[in-house]
Formats: structure tokens, C-alpha cells, sequence
């Protein structure tokens, strides 16, 4: 055997192992360069820049956070014509938001939001082979949807692109191009490789070498994909709206989108670390370290903290009125 064999082999063998390394170190490195760039801030400056952020923009900012939830809605909508299940209404929207909000908190969505799913479908009669399937469509989705959202808002706003990954015009400009054209390729070799056979009405069959595997038709893919765009300005206007000054608002998305696709890819537990490297990196400078670094606090305690708050109350409310029903029957 070879030496690059021996190495493949060894590489496959310990794959998991340096995967998680691998996580470990970006998020070590995200943190390190956030700290880097807040270290010269002080308690009373946080401080002073939190309690000047007016009223009026955080209630603004809960509006937009309760505008994203309501799209995530429609991420359990899909889920659910993508496994072509039929769920109550009062139990779509419990799980829809509960699952989201834990996944967004904890990360590992597939298992953390599968698990609250799970515990709150099964009552209705829906199999864990649809749940999994539900809640591997919701993770896949955003993750599916948001590179080539942000190779195109990259493309469009190449230069904000090129300052907030500190990248030159050339590189940012050959990785957006890359970016959609790996997907159309990718689109492509599924449109040759669909079968006539449909698990369900909203998805077809495809077969790849080996493997056979269902994917969202045309019409359900589209319409997640507005839901996702949908789903990310109002999820972008939280933290916009808490952030002084008058920067543009596709531009500040399209760094967004960046932040945000770059925190999925990376697997770090709500992309916590890279997304805040990214969005302070691009700001800092037109902002101010101060009150940029207390708007993505705010912007975290909204969108991520208060909704998991919330969600883990209406769980437990759930599972005591579910403990009541069980003792009255027994």
C-alpha cells in the first residue's frame, strides 16, 4: 500500500475526530478575532451603548424576530408536504416554533429540533420516519438556500463583500460565480438523474450511482426559496434596526447573508463566533466597536434568547397539560 492510501485510510478512520477538531478550531479562531477586535471596550462603554439604543428600535426589532418566526412557519409548512404529512394547525405552528427556536439556541437543528418535533407530533400519529424527514428538510433548507442567496447579494455588492471577508474584488467576484454554477450544475445532473416515481405530490425520485433519495419538486423548492429570502430580511432587520448610523439596508443584508451562510457552514452551534466576526469586521469602522458590539448582543438576546425562553415555557405548559390528561384518565 502507498503512502496517500495509507494516509486516505488513516484520514477516513478518524474522519469524525478531526471533523469535530476541525469546528473547534474555527470556532477558537472566530472568538479569538472577536476578541481581538472589542478588547479595547470597557464595561461602562458597553453599558453606556446599550441603554442608548431608543425603545422604539427594539420594539422594532421584536416585530421583525416575530416576522422570521412567522416564516420559519412556513419551513414546517414545507416539511410537512415535503413528507406528505398532514398535521393540525395548533400542532404546525407549537413545533414549528418550538423546534426553531431550540435549533437555533443549541445548533445540531437535525437532532435537537428532530427530538422537540418528535415529542410534539407523535401524539398526532406522525411516524419518526416523517419526523426525521421533516426536520432533516428544515436544516437542509436554509443551508441549501443560503450560498447562492449570498453569491448573488456578494455579486451585487462586491466591494461591502470584499471588505467584510477581507478579500480582494477578483476573489470575491470567482467564488460568487463558482457558487452558482456549481449549483446549476448540480441542477443539471438531477434533472438527468429524476425518476418518473413521486414519493409524494410535492417531490420526485432521483437516483445517483447507488443511491436513491427524494428531493422537493420545482414548485415546493421555489417556494421554500422564497420563504428562506423572506425569512432572512426580517431576520437581518433585527439586528439592522438596533444598529445606529444609516447604512443601506441591501447592503447591510447582503453582509448578512454572508455572516449567516458562513455561521451554517461552519456547524458552530448558531454559528456563534464567525457570524459576530464577520458582521464586526464590516461595521466596526462606520459603527464603532461599542455600539455594534452591543446591538449584536441585543440582536442575540431577541432572536435567540428570548424565543428559546418562550419555547422551553410552552413546552413545559404543553407536557404538564399532557401529565393532567394522563392522571384524569388513569
Amino acid at each position: 500500500m502507498s503512502n496517500l492510501s495509507k494516509l486516505s485510510s488513516r484520514l477516513m478512520k478518524y474522519r469524525h475526530q478531526l471533523g469535530v477538531a476541525l469546528i473547534v478550531a474555527i470556532f477558537i479562531g472566530a472568538v479569538y478575532a472577536c476578541w481581538s477586535m472589542v478588547r479595547s471596550i470597557n464595561l461602562s462603554q458597553l453599558h453606556a451603548a446599550l441603554i442608548a439604543v431608543p425603545p422604539q428600535w427594539i420594539v422594532g426589532a421584536v416585530l421583525a424576530a416575530v416576522g422570521s418566526y412567522v416564516m420559519l412557519l412556513g419551513y414546517e409548512w414545507s416539511a410537512t408536504r415535503y413528507a406528505g404529512v398532514s398535521v393540525p394547525s395548533r400542532a404546525l405552528v407549537m413545533a414549528g416554533v418550538c423546534a426553531s427556536a431550540v435549533g437555533n439556541a443549541i445548533g445540531l437543528s437535525m437532532l435537537s429540533g428532530g427530538a422537540v418535533r418528535y415529542r410534539l407530533y407523535f401524539p398526532h400519529g406522525i411516524e419518526p420516519a416523517d419526523v426525521a424527514r421533516m426536520s432533516a428538510f428544515v436544516s437542509l433548507a436554509l443551508g441549501c438556500a443560503l450560498p447562492p442567496l449570498a453569491a448573488v447579494a456578494a455579486l451585487i455588492h462586491v466591494d461591502a463583500a470584499a471588505q467584510a471577508l477581507h478579500l480582494s474584488r477578483s476573489w470575491v467576484i470567482g467564488i460568487g460565480i463558482a457558487v452558482l454554477v456549481g449549483y446549476l450544475l448540480l441542477v443539471g445532473i438531477l434533472a438527468t438523474r429524476r425518476s418518473a416515481h413521486c414519493p409524494t405530490p410535492f417531490t420526485r425520485q432521483f437516483h445517483l450511482w447507488h443511491w436513491r433519495f427524494r428531493l422537493p419538486n420545482m414548485v415546493l423548492s421555489a417556494l421554500q426559496l422564497l420563504i428562506t429570502l423572506l425569512d432572512v430580511i426580517c431576520a437581518s432587520a433585527v439586528l439592522y434596526l438596533l444598529i445606529p448610523g444609516d447604512i443601506p439596508f441591501t447592503t447591510f443584508m447582503m453582509v448578512y447573508l454572508l455572516a449567516l451562510a458562513t455561521g451554517v457552514l461552519s456547524h458552530i452551534p448558531g454559528g456563534f463566533g464567525v457570524f459576530e466576526m464577520i458582521i464586526l469586521s464590516a461595521f466596526k469602522g462606520s459603527v464603532g466597536e461599542a455600539p455594534l458590539l452591543a446591538a449584536i448582543l441585543l440582536y442575540r438576546a431577541i432572536y435567540v434568547l428570548l424565543p428559546l425562553v418562550l419555547a422551553c415555557l410552552a413546552l413545559l405548559c404543553c407536557e404538564l397539560v399532557r401529565l393532567r390528561r394522563h392522571r384524569r384518565t388513569s
